[in-house]
């Protein structure tokens, strides 16, 4: 573990107050917090969605009020996942107040059960009924496949690789519409999260469906994802390429209601921001249709001179979204370090708290995944923001730093005393995360500190040896072999394996490689000794804690 004496982030007198408030209001809740939490993950949900014609987040109508059942998560891997939402049907949805989504008004009824994973059938099976008045009822079956986050296919669209990608596609192994358990994040989904746009365009240009929605009720469909993004702007050409391809732009914008300050901040108006704030100054926390105020798209946009404007127009920093996201999460995800630093300052909480104790990626998550600028990060981590704050995926700023191999990342959040140990719900770690995307930095930079691990790190997570075998290049593999930390005296059991036969398979394997890993694998199996002397060796090296 990291005995560091830690260093002490400044609280924003505003935040410390929200936090205390938030404490006071949350006692004899915790235990509904927490299941819900847990549910996000496990839970068999019988979903009821009161909707219109399964109109965009961004309908303002009043039918589209949400409301949600579940059923005991204790069932989940024997029974499978059903999901079940309805729209307009009479005396159960509530009736429209929006012209717009009364023009598109129609009875539809959509069940989605997934089955259990390795017991029956990894598939989805969404079922949808609607009536139309001009064309009578119709009835739609599509089929999906569930996978884990750890799968092949995810991995290697996070990371871009699709020449790996058409491999399992040809093989039958993977498919453009698999989607992974935990988020219900379709391969396109993960593409866009992941900021891969060629492998957005790849994907959508396969099949994949870019209107699959993602299990929570806060997140959006590729589609809308994509039109979301060309409409935050600040975007390279070729991000705005692919996302064009499945986006739907002007329909996304008309959908948001724009008040008049979002579409000054946006463009679309040609009224002066500070007049307007003088003749309208309540209006400055108005909210569009997805709940968001002129503040966070400023944010968003990295409009430094908008969001000072706006503060000091008494704007507040801390309104979150319909997706639980505030002005300083959408500037810290964009790389927007000075917005992000003004929103800090102007008391913006680094890490909001999120209603019902759901799990949500929070600024800093959102930065260490997507973010560039190590000042951005360092402003987050001295205004108080948790270093090892996670989304329902598990995965910690120091994972996602490992896997995009930044190692002025890394280096802060260890400074703040980040979890060298931490496991995502997939059991990645940060070492096995380095080691699987080639993080050469990282990885050495983790290694380096060998002795931070509360555990010997080989213990925890996905076996070292099988991540290397599948995915590590020559370079990973020589850091690995020239570690002396990596030298130690393993159990049979451990070095026992087929790993050859899994190097072999690999699409890239070649005549270096094989002869990398076969070094390393010689060095790792001359050390090979009887599992009693082993297991007293680590007790005595301190890896094995009661």
């Amino acid at each position: 573990m990291n005995y560091q004496t830690p260093r002490l982030p400044r609280l924003h007198p505003e935040v410390a107050k929200l936090r205390s408030q938030a404490s006071t209001a949350s006692k004899g809740t915790n235990g509904l917090q927490r299941s819900n939490s847990q549910q996000q993950i496990e839970a068999i949900r019988v979903g009821v969605q009161s909707s219109k014609n399964w109109c965009d987040r961004g309908c303002a109508c009043k039918c589209h009020d949400t409301h949600r059942s579940q059923t005991p998560s204790i069932l989940n891997r024997l029974l499978g996942q059903l999901f079940v939402a309805y729209s307009g049907i009479p005396a159960i949805t509530p009736k429209c107040d929006h012209d717009a989504c009364k023009q598109s008004s129609a009875p539809k009824v959509q069940a989605e059960f997934w089955f259990p994973a390795n017991l029956f059938w990894s598939k989805i099976l969404q079922v949808e009924a609607s009536y139309q008045a001009a064309t009578g009822p119709s009835l739609q079956l599509r089929t999906y496949r569930h996978v884990p986050d750890s799968a092949p296919a995810v991995n290697f669209t996070i990371n871009g690789n699709i020449d790996a990608l058409k491999a399992l596609f040809a093989q039958g192994l993977a498919s453009p519409i698999d989607v992974s358990d935990t988020r219900g994040y379709s391969l396109l989904r993960w593409a866009v999260y992941s900021q891969q746009w060629e492998t957005c365009r790849f994907l959508f240009d396969q099949g994949a469906d870019a209107d699959y929605r993602p299990k929570a009720i806060s997140d959006n469909s590729p589609r809308n994802k994509a039109s979301d993004l060309l409409l935050q702007g600040g975007l390279r050409q070729d991000a705005v390429d692919a996302l064009t391809r499945m986006s739907r732009r002007e329909d996304w914008l008309e959908d948001q209601n724009m008040p008049v300050l979002h579409r000054i901040i946006l463009g679309i108006s040609s009224r002066d921001l500070v007049q307007e704030l003088q003749e309208h100054p309540k209006s400055v926390d108005d909210q569009d249709a997805m709940g968001r105020t002129a503040l966070l798209w400023a944010a968003a946009r990295g409009d430094d001179e908008a969001v000072t404007t706006l503060l000091h127009s008494s704007a507040n920093p801390n309104i979150m979204d319909c997706q639980h996201a505030g002005p300083v999460s959408y500037a810290a995800d964009r790389n927007h370090a000075l917005c992000t630093r003004i929103l800090l300052a102007a008391g913006a909480d680094p890490d909001p708290i999120i209603p019902g104790g759901y799990k949500i990626g929070s600024p800093l998550n959102c930065a260490a995944r997507n973010a560039s600028d190590p000042l951005l990060i360092k402003a987050l981590l001295e205004y108080g923001a948790n270093v090892d704050a996670c989304g329902i995926d598990g995965r910690t700023p120091l994972i996602h730093a490992a896997r995009t191999d930044k190692v002025e990342f890394a280096h802060l959040l260890l400074e703040y005393n980040a979890n060298i140990n931490a496991i995502s719900s997939a059991g990645q770690t940060p070492l096995t995360t380095a080691i699987a995307n080639n993080s050469h930095e990282v990885l050495g930079h983790l290694l380096e500190r060998w002795d931070q691990y509360s555990i010997c790190p080989r213990l925890a997570g996905p076996h070292l040896l099988k991540i290397t075998a599948e995915y590590a290049d020559v370079e990973t593999m020589l850091i690995l072999r020239e570690t002396n930390h990596f030298r130690l005296k393993y159990d049979e059991k451990y070095s026992a394996g087929d790993f050859d036969t899994l190097l072999r398979q690999r699409l890239d394997v070649d005549e270096e490689i094989e002869e990398t890993f076969a070094e390393l694998m010689g060095l790792v199996r001359a050390q090979v000794v009887p599992q009693s002397e082993y297991s007293g060796s680590l007790m005595e090296k301190g890896f094995v804690m009661g």
